[in-house]
């Protein structure tokens, strides 16, 4: 029986099934249905390269291949996709696979790893009490090798982004980008594929931001 009322394109290049939702990736983006409902609605806000060509996933940690546009990846229960291309060299993606620890992505310069741990980091809701301010603690373990766990608290439901950023400012990792209701909130961060050296992380959260520095000493 037919199931694609709300799919703009009906040429699907790749399903994933992840918990009670089934994602599907077109040329035209990405669309999701929940509780094997046949209806379609679409998820594609943060994805800049709509072509949809491979999907795989870690859980509840979805990953899509573009053609063009590299690799992105959705959090779980996320509705905002983000680009995990460190280290990229071609975005044309045409295959994806996870095994054990990494994820893997076939381009048309090669294969592409990244330790997953990097990618699927899981943002934890530590203290009851809704916090007053907004704050960015101090990493700890610092210095660190190869993990570290970032703590942080909001006062109010906001968009979240954490990045980590060399001593040129060029982003190396995305650890979160995604909707958090308020509290105070640790996830653990793994550097395994970086260099010794100074970094810098940075928390954005409606208005506010604070960037803070950290040395992974291997």
């Amino acid at each position: 029986m037919p199931a694609s009322n709300g799919l703009v394109s009906v040429s699907v290049n790749a399903l994933a099934a992840v918990e009670t939702n089934l994602f599907a990736g077109t040329s035209s983006g990405m669309y999701v249905s929940s509780n094997n409902s046949s209806n379609w609605q679409t998820v594609n806000t943060g994805l800049s390269n709509k072509n949809i060509h491979i999907l795989a996933n870690s859980g509840s940690t979805l990953f899509a291949g573009t053609w063009g546009g590299g690799v992105y990846r959705l959090p779980d229960n996320g509705k905002v996709w983000s680009e995990v291309n460190q280290g990229l060299s071609n975005k044309n993606i045409s295959s994806l696979a996870i095994l054990g620890k990494d994820l893997y992505a076939v381009t048309m310069d090669g294969m592409w790893r990244r330790p997953l741990g990097e990618l699927t980091a899981v943002v934890k809701n530590i203290s009851d009490p809704v916090p007053t301010r907004f704050s960015l603690e101090q990493n700890y373990p610092n210095p660190f090798n190869p993990s570290t766990t970032f703590t942080f608290s909001l006062p109010a439901a906001s968009f979240v982004s954490l990045n980590i950023y060399d001593a040129l400012g060029r982003k190396v990792s995305n650890v979160i980008a995604e909707e958090l209701c308020a509290g105070k909130f640790s996830c653990q961060w793994n550097a395994a594929n970086l260099s010794s050296g100074m970094y810098f992380y940075r928390l954005e959260a409606g208005a506010f931001s604070e960037t803070k520095k950290l040395l992974l000493a291997k």
